[in-house]
């Protein structure tokens, strides 16, 4: 099997073909990749969507960053700030914000909501244990696919998320 074979077999499982790259430049090696069915929207009034994504693990001295594409618009909501740069006529935006994990039951306080509103937490519920971590990620759309890498806690920075996102684009 070449890898030819195996993104063939990719893209009809998916059911678009989405660019994706061995290793980048910068260290960081491909550890393996999966699809997913996804469903957006609410059932009860009819506007629920399935869609697949393709994601792809990428991993550089113990720290992992994650490609995700699918060609589903409405599951990119602005988060955190963002800041869009451009290349060779493709928006980039680079996002960033902190992410603090909270138990399902968790109740937030005052100073939670002010946190929140204020944009220096992004809550997300489902973990033990508060959790506080810092989330980056680059977006971007080419050829109708809408692409997105994130990394948590990573030592990339900006440039480098915008660079491994040129990468992509250019494969």
């Amino acid at each position: 099997y070449t890898n030819n074979h195996a993104t063939e077999t990719r893209n009809k499982k998916v059911g678009f073909s989405p660019k994706n790259v061995e290793q980048f430049s910068n260290g960081y090696k491909c550890k393996g990749e999966y699809n997913e069915k996804n469903k957006y929207g609410g059932e009860e009034n009819g506007t629920e969507e399935k869609y697949k994504s393709f994601m792809a693990d990428y991993e550089k001295d113990g720290d992992k960053v994650m490609l995700s594409a699918d060609t589903y618009a409405d599951s990119h909501k602005d988060q955190g700030n963002s800041e869009v740069s451009d290349y060779n006529g493709i928006a980039i935006a680079y996002i960033s914000y902190v992410n603090k994990v909270v138990p399902a039951d968790y109740q937030q306080t005052e100073q939670d909501m002010k946190d929140e509103e204020s944009g220096k937490y992004v809550f997300s519920y489902g973990a033990e244990k508060v959790e506080i971590s810092q989330v980056q990620g680059v977006e971007w759309e080419q050829d109708g696919i809408y692409y997105n890498i994130t990394a948590i806690d990573s030592p990339l920075d900006k440039h480098g998320l915008i660079n491994m996102a040129k990468e992509v684009i250019d494969n």
